[in-house]
């Protein structure tokens, strides 16, 4: 409802079962993919993204002696360690709900329009401000306003879309 620079929404998902079972994270991986062809949205950061090989446990050598795959590895660690290096971020304490972050689109003109209009609203305040300033400030004030308004319509969308896909998924 309130256009801001923060374009990007949080979806909390609570499993029925164990957060790392494989097909709780195939689910996440599809939940995750589907999310990303909703055309507003542009990045979905999960627990499947968190670079754990930053991790001081792990290293290179480490990862040469595992016998499974990459994946196997890292999400083997991921269950023992909890994520305790940034605990309650992406899952809760009880291990059986993980959060999403959906970013969508910025829209760059109606950001530049805004900035645009807050210099202008400034610069009344501390200088002589013309007449021709004035109508330009009128002007950028009805396009803001405009663009505010597609923005909100857009995020609607978007919205409606990304909760049409979370249905399908709520039986994770």
């Amino acid at each position: 409802t309130f256009p801001s620079s923060d374009d990007y929404l949080i979806i909390a998902v609570k499993t029925a079962g164990d957060l790392f079972a494989p097909d709780t994270i195939t689910d996440l991986m599809a939940l995750k993919a589907e999310l990303l062809n909703v055309p507003q949205v542009v990045q979905v950061n999960s627990l499947l993204d968190v670079p754990l090989l930053n991790h001081p446990e792990l290293s290179l050598t480490s990862l040469e002696d595992y016998d499974e795959t990459l994946a196997d590895f890292v999400l083997a660690h991921a269950v023992e360690n909890k994520l305790s290096s940034e605990p309650d971020l992406l899952i809760s304490q009880n291990g059986a709900t993980t959060a999403l972050q959906i970013v969508l689109m910025a829209n760059t003109s109606h950001d530049l329009a805004r900035k645009e209009r807050d210099a202008l609203r400034q610069q009344a305040h501390r200088t002589e401000f013309t007449a021709e300033q004035a109508d330009k400030l009128v002007e950028l004030e009805e396009k803001v306003k405009q663009l505010n308004q597609a923005e909100i319509a857009e995020h609607r969308a978007a919205v409606i879309a990304i909760r049409a896909v979370i249905d399908r998924y709520r039986s994770l």
